[in-house]
This record gives structure tokens, sequence and C-alpha cells, in this order.
């Protein structure tokens, strides 16, 4: 969690679908991140739709994606301050980009081209950039992000289901970024044991909190203690990863 970092890094977290916690464990990682490193870390939500990484992070405002990339495209970017500055403050060294919870509101999303610009904008001011990339595995939009991504982290619920989901997502992205790792998150969505769940060595599981469940701003000190753990097995996995790359 605190090793060193010469170019900012970047985690790119997709879940095999929606509902699964694929924001929350974003938005977890991110908040810890900030909270132990002493450089700025960014959490940005490019989901296809609407999003509601701004609210989980405890963001102060709203502050969106496709403005910030506008900003920092038509003026010069000399300093951390130019870059966070069309960001919201989340608290700690935390800044959050992301769209909108109103669907006539969404945020319209940022192409190819510009998103590689903006994380590179990123890498050079910022220690980690935590991307959600949503529900939507196999899109377009989801390769465009895993283009500039040096892990990617799979989140899926811990089913039968989500085994197979997962480890059907795992093939693509093999195939697709093969000099890319891949973490896996399994998470548990509501209290009830399930009789089969995601099994490996690489695999890290989040347990059900009732912090969390309430779908409000994420606050660390109201984790549980396992909660806390393996968000600190989680972070820490997707971070060590990126940084051996």
């Amino acid at each position: 969690m605190e090793a060193p970092i010469t170019t900012g890094r970047r985690i790119v977290v997709v879940g095999v679908a929606g509902g699964v916690g694929t924001t929350t464990v974003a938005a977890l990682s991110a908040k810890l991140l900030g909270s132990i490193r002493q450089e700025a870390v960014m959490a940005i939500d490019a989901t296809d739709e609407t999003g509601r990484l701004l609210r989980y992070a405890g963001a102060d405002k709203d502050a969106f994606l496709s403005a910030a990339s506008l900003k920092l495209k038509s003026q010069p970017v000399r300093t951390l301050p130019d870059v966070v500055e069309p960001a919201a403050s989340c608290g700690n060294q935390l800044y959050a980009l992301g769209r909108s919870e109103v669907p006539a509101s969404a945020d319209t999303f940022i192409g190819a081209s510009e998103w590689t610009d903006l994380t590179s904008i990123f890498s050079r001011f910022v220690a980690v950039t935590v991307v959600d990339a949503g529900a939507s595995p196999r899109s377009a939009q989801t390769a465009a992000l895993l283009e500039t991504a040096h892990t990617i982290v799979v989140v899926a619920p811990d089913t039968g289901f989500g085994a197979e989901r997962a480890a059907a997502v795992r093939v693509v992205f093999s195939a697709s970024h093969p000099q890319t790792p891949v973490v896996t998150v399994s998470t548990r969505i509501n209290r009830e044991i399930n009789a089969q769940s995601i099994r490996g060595e690489d695999v890290a599981g989040l347990p059900f909190d009732r912090h969390l469940a309430a779908g409000g701003a994420i606050r660390l000190s109201q984790l549980g203690a396992r909660t806390r753990i393996a968000v600190t097995e989680i972070a820490g996995s997707a971070l060590s990863a990126a940084n051996g790359r």
C-alpha cells in the first residue's frame, strides 16, 4: 500500500454484472489508498450510464468527467492543483470525478483518445487512479478503459454464477490484455452463506458489511474489522500487481 511509485498507476475495476459491488470496491480501494498514501489519489466513475462513485467516496460537490477532461485539455497543466481543481475533494488525499445519479443529467462518455490523454495527465501528478468501469466487461467502452490499465480488478458475487462469470471474463481479458495482471474480488452482497463460491489463490473476498449496505458515503472508521482487513488485501493486491507491471 505504501510502496514507492515512480509513475502514476491505473487500476480499472470491472463488474461481471450489475449490482455485484463494483462501485463499492472501487470507492473502498480509493478511500483506503487516499488515507494511507502521502500522494494524491484519484477515483473516476467511467461507467456507461449514471454512477454513484461520487456519493460513495464522500465527494464535497458534483464533478463530472467530461467537464474535467475539457478543462484539462484547454489549459496548461503544470501542477497537482491544476489537475485536482475540477475534481471533488473526498478527504485526505482523495479526489474524485464522476457521473450524475440522475439519468437525464448523465455525463457524456469521453472517447478512447480523450481517455488516453486524460490518464496520461493523471499519471504525471497522481500516484494512483482507481477507475470504476461498470458492469459491461465486453463493451467497447470498457475496452477503451482497459487500454491504459496497469491492473484489472474483476468483481463477482460469491456464488456459482459469479465464479462462472469471473472465469469467463478472465479468459477474455487474458486474450485481449495478456500483459495486464487481473485480480478477482469475490463479494458477499447479503448475509446469506452461499453454497458455492469463487476459489483461487488470487481471489480476494469482501464480506457483507452493514455500513456499506446503507449505500451512503463510505467512512473507513465505520467499517467492520473483517471488512477493513479485506479492503486492505484488495487494494494492496491491485496496487502491488500494478506496480510490478
